[in-house]
């Protein structure tokens, strides 16, 4: 059974996005990885698309809270550990050429859907909690690991892909 969300869009980034992006903190594996496409951030002055990760292992205590929005355990939620979208891991989308950077993401698990559901219920929340990290992500401690989103913008706008 596949479950959406009229609200929330579900993509994996494809191997060339990856390779594109080429950043050693862009979470990806050949097992796809869902990541919440919201669209249209506010980032360095411009409008820009970004996936945010839906992780279901992050360690409690290992981000600042400010970095993610915590979301109900998934079925792959191990104890002492939250499921979350970890804003620290998103990306920029690129605006053209869709089909070549990323593909849809079907949510197939009933835990899972209802995760997509509170996502769903909770969207607003979540990009105004996301816009507010993109706000401050200038200022991010250095110990915060996190996807150089400077480097990743400036990569697709030499590929006129915003």
């Amino acid at each position: 059974m596949r479950i959406q969300s009229k609200k929330v869009k579900l993509v994996v980034p494809t191997p060339t996005l990856v390779e594109l992006l080429d950043d050693s903190e862009l979470l990806y594996s050949d097992n796809p990885r869902a990541n919440v496409l919201v669209v249209k951030m506010n980032f360095q002055g411009k409008k820009i698309s970004f996936a945010i990760p839906w992780r279901s292992n992050l360690k409690k205590g290992a981000t600042p809270p400010y970095c993610f929005y915590n979301l109900p355990n998934t079925t792959k939620t191990s104890q002492n550990r939250i499921a979350c979208l970890d804003f620290t891991k998103a990306f920029p989308l690129p605006n053209k050429n869709i089909n070549t950077y990323y593909n849809k993401y079907n949510v197939n698990e009933t835990k899972d859907a209802q995760t997509l559901m509170f996502i769903d219920k909770n969207i607003k929340n979540i990009i105004s909690n996301f816009q507010a990290y993109l706000d401050q992500y200038d200022r991010l401690p250095s110990t915060v690991y996190h996807v150089d989103l400077c480097k990743c913008h400036e990569k697709l706008k030499k590929e006129d892909l915003l």
